[in-house]
């Protein structure tokens, strides 16, 4: 089976390599440490549009072969940051320390739609994404990244689509998440991140013996916004009290002139009136 695969594999990259115009995609190469080995073959596309209201539509679709494998013990450094398309999940990776391992092989794909719009002054994001593998895969990890830690484990034999949907407003953002299995496997995992000033939590857990599935979930809050709320009300809390203060020492001056007005008033009137009984 890992031989057919293989020929397989070498076959599609010579189709990629003989053709300047190949419709099936390109191969990805990467870079192939000691105890890694991953070859990639994935066909992406997406849209954005802007609407006149400012509400923005997104898109994606991302599928093709993978095969991967490694192991990890220590801790390690880099720069793995793969984008490949604007569109679709990323991953950022600058150092791991910990143990992880595991083995993947087979097609897989992903799509998804997302819409961005404004109410009042809170950004709404509302999004669904679907995907779909069949194939073996097998891994364990349990470390801590510049993403965050996490301690997962899993094993699949078969089929199996999952869906995600969920909505941000303002600074927190709600998910969950379920798959349907066709085959043997188990899988359950629990991870916390922090990645540009927001906080994520995900948990997730499954199993098969011919037919079954996982239910999960995350939520995430951007800590950033409520600081500058925090400023904002600060910065509104100096700007009343300064006006509060202006306005009071406006009053009192005033206060005083009016207090000398009447009094001058009262000593011209008191002359007035002293002159007519004289």
């Amino acid at each position: 089976m890992k031989t057919a695969t293989n020929v397989i594999l070498v076959a599609l990259l010579a189709v990629s390599v003989g053709s300047a115009q190949n419709p099936w995609g390109d191969w990805v190469p990467r870079p192939v440490p000691q105890t890694t080995s991953n070859l990639k073959y994935q066909q992406r596309a997406g849209s954005t549009t802007t609407h006149r209201n400012g509400a923005v539509s997104e898109s994606w679709f991302n599928s093709g072969l993978t095969q991967e494998a490694g192991v990890e013990i220590g801790v390690s450094s880099g720069n793995d940051k793969q984008r490949g398309t604007k569109f679709g999940r990323e991953r950022d990776e600058k150092w791991f320390a910990g143990v992880r391992g595991g083995v993947r092989a087979g097609y897989a794909a992903d799509t998804g739609v997302a819409q961005t719009g404004q109410i009042g002054n809170t950004r709404v994001r509302s999004y669904a994404e679907a995907e779909a593998f069949v194939g073996v895969e097998a891994g364990a990890q349990a470390g801590v990244s510049n993403n965050g830690v996490g301690v997962n484990a899993n094993a699949f034999a078969g089929t199996r689509v999952g869906a995600r949907t969920g909505t941000e407003v303002g600074p927190v953002d709600a998910a969950v998440t379920g798959e349907a299995w066709a085959g043997v496997g188990v899988e359950a995992g629990a991870d916390a991140k922090y990645k540009n000033g927001r906080v994520k939590f995900d948990y997730g857990a499954g199993g098969a013996i011919g037919v079954g599935g996982k239910f999960g979930g995350d939520v995430s809050v951007d800590l950033r916004q409520p600081i500058k709320a925090a400023k904002g009300l600060d910065s509104t809390r100096r700007s009343v009290s300064n006006d509060v203060g202006k306005t009071a020492r406006t009053v009192s001056g005033s206060t005083r002139k009016s207090v000398k007005s009447v009094k001058s008033t009262g000593k011209k009137a008191k002359r007035s009136i002293g002159k007519l009984f004289k």
